[in-house]
């Protein structure tokens, strides 16, 4: 009798560390939280944050690695359990959006210093003889375009373009180069026309520009601050056209220039 009822305490016990042993082992990643940390990550990946907040980056990288590491784990054991993992996907979120926000943060300080900044922190001149010392050396007449272009002497030893826009492309000249992502340019000129222009134009995915159909009868001097896209995190060859010609007329142009602007060292 004792033997049947120890046998009967032994299957019992043995179902019940089934029973726990199956509810353990059904236990669920949490698969949301999961699946947002790595689209948050992604972002942050797809974002200014490659170049303007790259130790948060770095940060947000290392939480998601931990993630998976401890996602690994829990599924190479009988007894699995998430909680660990709940927290790991929830601080991967937190610091993919703070690397997106340190991005955003330092996109917006640099881009009010560089409006707020004349000269004294522009780099090299990009434009080759953006001067025009040397004639119209570098610059690409638009084949479409009817104009005539020289180079006139204005004031103390400066020289200036001068257009005679008649009818065609709009263009007139242009330089192509590259510009980086994630970086704040100054461009600028002086300028002087009979005819509404599109000023400081430049085009890499889409057509940007700092002023359209302004006409400007006296030299006045035109600044454009922007920063480029991130476009995936790579060089973009880019096109400019200082000036798009609305309608006949004449147009000149000195002191042509674009650099990138230099932000202060943080010590």
């Amino acid at each position: 009798m004792n033997r049947v009822i120890m046998k009967f305490v032994t299957g019992v016990a043995l179902l019940s560390l089934v029973g726990v042993v199956s509810g353990c082992s059904s236990a669920q990643p949490p698969a949301k939280d999961i699946a947002l940390a790595k689209t948050k990550l992604e972002a942050a990946n797809a974002s200014a944050a490659v170049s303007l907040a790259p130790e948060s980056l770095r940060a947000a990288q290392a939480a998601q690695y931990a993630l998976e590491a401890e996602l690994a784990r829990q599924s190479s054991k009988w007894f699995k359990s998430y909680e660990a993992t709940t927290e790991l996907a929830t601080a991967a979120q937190a610091a993919a959006d703070r690397a997106v926000a340190e991005a955003t943060a330092a996109r917006d300080e640099t881009l009010a210093a560089a409006n707020a900044n004349t000269e004294d922190r522009r780099g090299p001149n990009l434009f080759q003889n953006g001067s025009f010392a040397d004639g119209l050396k570098e610059w690409n007449l638009h084949p479409d375009s009817d104009t005539t272009l020289s180079v006139d002497t204005v004031g103390t030893n400066q020289r200036a373009w001068h257009a005679k826009y008649r009818k065609g492309n709009w263009s007139v000249i242009y330089q192509e180069f590259p510009l980086q992502p994630d970086t704040v340019y100054v461009y600028e000129a002086w300028v002087k026309t009979t005819a509404p222009i599109v000023a400081l134009y430049w085009q890499s995915d889409i057509g940007r520009y700092h002023q359209i159909d302004h006409a400007y009868p006296e030299w006045t001097h035109l600044r454009y601050v922007f920063i480029t896209p991130h476009w995936d995190g790579k060089p973009y060859r880019t096109g400019f056209n200082p000036v798009l010609m609305k309608g006949p007329g004449e147009a000149w142009l000195r002191d042509l220039r674009i650099s990138v602007f230099q932000p202060k060292t943080k010590r």
